[in-house]
């Protein structure tokens, strides 16, 4: 299994991870002139990288395109003839804005698994808003698991709904998606 990882920050890139460790190959594409920020987020290793990004694409291939420019928009494209999935985390209508329309794709490349993660759908009165894992615990009422005596929430230790919410399910509903393409030979795309 082919996996084009075109995703940012922590979700995409653990979803990818999880694949990896089930046997995917996994390409990461990431914009030349800046990356995936994850880069920038610590705890840093003594080398002063990124421990969450050397430990999240360790493995992974890599890849640099400008997807802003035409011909980085038809080498992913051709790139994606022989992959079988597409993890993107842009927010609701950039993909399309770059050329790369999942449902155009859908078409083009019917065998292509398209997973996008994004704070709240592509669709909705909510799609365009930002997200962010603190805000989804606020809104989901975990934050109050972790009151103190004083009623007022800690910050938890971990980005719970990033992990749990974006990246597991991620990569359990591609690998949904990749048993149900065994089946009818079709891809599909995940929002």
């Amino acid at each position: 299994v082919r996996v084009i990882d075109l995703s940012r920050l922590l979700p995409g890139p653990m979803a990818s991870w999880y694949l990896r460790g089930m046997g995917a190959e996994i390409i990461k594409v990431e914009d030349p002139k800046i990356g995936d920020y994850l880069r920038f987020s610590p705890p840093f290793r003594a080398d002063g990288s990124s421990a969450w990004f050397a430990m999240l694409n360790a493995g992974k291939r890599s890849l640099a395109l400008d997807l802003k420019e035409p011909e980085a928009q038809q080498r992913l494209r051709q790139i994606l003839m022989d992959a079988d999935v597409l993890i993107e985390s842009f927010r609701p209508g950039v993909l399309a804005r770059l050329g790369l329309d999942p449902k155009a794709l859908r078409v083009s490349h019917p065998h292509l698994v398209i997973a996008s993660i994004s704070g709240f759908g592509q669709v909705g009165e909510r799609a365009a808003d930002p997200g962010h894992d603190l805000g989804y615990c606020g809104l989901a009422g975990s934050l109050s698991l972790n009151a103190r005596h004083d009623g007022v929430p800690d910050l938890p230790a971990l980005p719970l709904a990033d992990m749990a919410g974006g990246a597991l399910t991620t990569a359990m509903t591609v690998c949904a998606a990749l048993f149900a393409r065994e089946r009818t030979g079709q891809g599909r795309w995940l929002d």
